[in-house]
């Protein structure tokens, strides 16, 4: 059993991880949703197990996958122009650790990483969970807006 939850939505034209800065390419942003999944059961549990594919939905009803800063960012390098801008305004992606073991009454959070357009605003936040291999798929929505 889980208790899922969503601690913060925030945008962001220049994101800081453990390996730089990175900036969302021209006409696009980051939008970093910060989320707890919270181990309500009795035995410890790995995450991934049990869920999958976060997907946005924005108030256009576009549907976005998440996305890692180092392959789907630009690099903000040392002698890029805007790179002491990138300092002052990047926010902070600590991604979620999927594999993580979750003992009962224990949680593990982090951050979801979705590239948009600029004029689309987060709505939604879909999570597939497995309840177990014997049970359907379940659609999890969680409202942003």
């Amino acid at each position: 059993e889980w208790e899922v939850v969503v601690l913060d939505v925030k945008e962001a034209k220049y994101v800081k991880s453990d390996s730089g800065y990175y900036r969302a390419p021209k006409g696009c942003k980051a939008i970093i949703v910060t989320i707890r999944f919270r181990n309500v059961g009795s035995d410890i549990e790995s995450l991934s197990n049990y869920f999958s594919t976060p997907m946005l939905i924005t108030t256009t009803n576009k549907i976005y996958e998440t996305v890692s800063p180092w392959w789907d960012l630009e690099r903000v390098r040392f002698s890029d122009s805007d790179y002491q801008q990138a300092v002052q305004q990047a926010i902070a992606y600590n991604e979620i650790e999927w594999h993580s073991d979750v003992g009962p009454n224990t949680y593990v959070e982090g951050d979801l990483l979705f590239k948009v357009p600029e004029g689309e605003q987060a709505a939604k936040l879909f999570i597939i969970y497995r309840p177990s291999p014997s049970k359907p798929k379940i659609l999890v929505e969680v409202i942003l807006a």
